[in-house]
């Protein structure tokens, strides 16, 4: 069985298949490369709140005014934010909301 010729157009076509390919791996290495870097940055903000929260209940838990339990509830409710987001780095995040005074 004899191969058919390599004309200019099939060679045309040929590198360009060949193109896509090379970008399509190229993109999906970028893709996870960030998605890598999302959960980690995630995770480290998750880890700090739910660090300040067992910090607050392991040594000061015997000042409780209403402030500071709106603080501890805040440092929570980040940490299950930042655990979630770290969970599926590929939804977006929405803005954390203000620190409680």
């Amino acid at each position: 069985m004899r191969l058919p010729r390599m004309t200019t157009r099939r060679w045309i076509v040929a590198v360009a298949v060949i193109g896509l390919m090379l970008g399509g791996t190229i993109e999906a290495y970028r893709l996870a490369y960030r998605l890598r870097r999302r959960y980690g940055d995630f995770l480290d903000r998750a880890q700090w709140h739910s660090g300040f929260v067992f910090d607050w209940n392991a040594r000061w838990r015997k000042n409780e005014s209403d402030a500071t339990l709106r603080r501890i509830n805040y440092h929570a409710e980040m940490a299950r934010k930042y655990e979630h987001a770290a969970r599926y780095p590929w939804l977006p995040v929405a803005p954390d909301p203000p620190v409680p005074e």
